[in-house]
């Protein structure tokens, strides 16, 4: 009896000492589960419901150069491979991991941080927290962990057009012939909704006004059936040329190695497009009619 006690004590005391011993982490990435600037860590191995999920994570986010402490609460936890993570629109990215253990485990706990700027540059550095069972160690050397610079994608585009009097563009579906601000809709590759924001001027052009407003970006021939030639005036290295259908999903894209270009639209089907053209931190906008 005495023996039959003793061995139910010791296997009591290991259940209680597995029960609450704490996990280690040996990978560490990042991804976004929205369209808004929700942002999820990522953290591999999790012992599952026997480690627990106490505390929440405490991370330092630098936006735009500028160092916030935030936390972020333990929201779901995954038993997968990390192309196969809940919640994420874009692909996890590693940023910190022990080569020989991550990705063996599959076992995942996420914490989200909500409402994190578009458009500047961002970075996450996690450190040991000695509140949260999964971050209290490491396989070794791997805090603290720092991301590389990235940038969440703005859901709003800002463009601005330039007609002369007696001109229309195409611009909210209509062509317009007035100055305002017009809206249409862009399906982006995370399949988040873009709104493309366009601020139209309309002028009272004389003949040389004309061609300086028909200058900033020149079309031909327009409308096309098959190769359309564009004419950058202020082309530099980082201009980004897109092309939109008339469903908001972006056909063609390309950063020109001159101020040049022409796209073959032969195989495009019939129909209005929307030419973007980012230069210098603006947006251009110009309506394409396929024939």
């Amino acid at each position: 009896m005495k023996k039959l006690l003793l061995r139910f004590t010791l296997i009591t005391i290991i259940s209680l000492v597995s029960f609450n011993v704490k996990s280690h982490a040996v990978q560490v990435g990042y991804c976004l589960d929205g369209c808004n600037g929700n942002l999820r860590v990522w953290i591999e191995h999790w012992h599952g419901p026997n480690s627990g999920l106490v505390g929440s994570l405490t991370i330092i986010i630098t936006i735009n150069g500028v160092p916030t402490t935030i936390s972020g609460s333990p929201t779901m936890t995954a038993t997968t491979i990390s192309a196969n993570l809940p919640g994420c629109l874009t692909p996890l990215v590693s940023f910190a991991s022990c080569p020989s253990q991550a990705n063996t485990y599959n076992e995942w706990v996420g914490y989200d941080f909500p409402s994190i700027p578009a458009g500047v540059p961002i970075t996450i550095t996690v450190s040991s927290n000695a509140a949260t069972d999964i971050l209290t160690s490491d396989c070794g050397g791997m805090y603290p962990a720092v991301s590389d610079t990235f940038t969440i994608q703005s859901t709003t585009i800002n463009a601005t057009e330039t007609i002369c009097q007696g001109d229309s563009t195409m611009l909210g579906g209509m062509f317009q012939t007035t100055s305002g601000v017009y809206y249409d809709s862009l399906t982006t590759n995370l399949g988040c909704d873009s709104i493309i924001e366009t601020t139209l001027t309309v002028s009272v052009c004389t003949g040389i006004d004309k061609n300086n407003t028909n200058n900033l970006i020149q079309v031909y021939p327009n409308p096309t059936a098959n190769e359309l030639n564009v004419l950058l005036s202020n082309f530099n290295t980082s201009t980004i040329v897109t092309l939109i259908d008339n469903l908001g999903r972006i056909v063609y894209q390309t950063t020109p190695i001159s101020n040049k270009i022409a796209v073959n639209l032969s195989n495009y089907s019939k129909g209005i497009y929307t030419l973007l053209v980012n230069s210098n931190g603006s947006t251009v906008a110009k309506k394409i009619v396929k024939e």
